[in-house]
């Protein structure tokens, strides 16, 4: 049996080949900027160097997404506890601090709580996340 499986071309519904389907010059330059768009999160993600561990991996998560939500709203939250809380740990760390874990995700939760219709719900999401990826870690499990 052979792996080499070549594709068949898409039938219409009496059985007949269906010719190539042509794309608008809209439609291809739309395709064009997505491949470039997709080229550039490639590259962008080549060049950040991985994470260390799964702690550290949530961590820049939840780091990044409270950078996007607050360049998506500027001025407009109050971020300064949380930034002051994740100033305290070490990027690259295995573990960190429940206490100080746990701080960070009650400030990203009030905050999602004091801004109800801007789209914060995902920050308590990788917050909680955090927290519980750090004390497994902690725990040896």
């Amino acid at each position: 049996m052979t792996d080499n499986v070549e594709p068949t071309p898409a039938e219409g519904p009496t059985g007949e080949p269906l010719p190539p389907m042509e794309l608008s010059p809209e439609v291809k330059a739309l395709l064009d900027q997505m491949a470039a768009l997709q080229a550039r999160v490639d590259m962008m993600e080549a060049e950040r160097p991985a994470p260390p561990n799964l702690v550290s991996s949530a961590l820049r998560d939840l780091t990044d997404h409270l950078n996007a939500r607050a360049a998506q709203y500027p001025g407009q939250l109050d971020m300064s506890e949380i930034w002051d809380s994740i100033k305290t740990l070490a990027e690259d760390a295995a573990t960190h601090p429940s206490e100080v874990a746990s701080l960070v995700k009650e400030t990203v939760h009030e905050l999602a709580d004091m801004h109800p219709g801007k789209e914060l719900a995902y920050l308590r999401e990788l917050a909680t996340k955090f927290v519980k990826l750090n004390l497994k870690a902690l725990a040896g499990i």
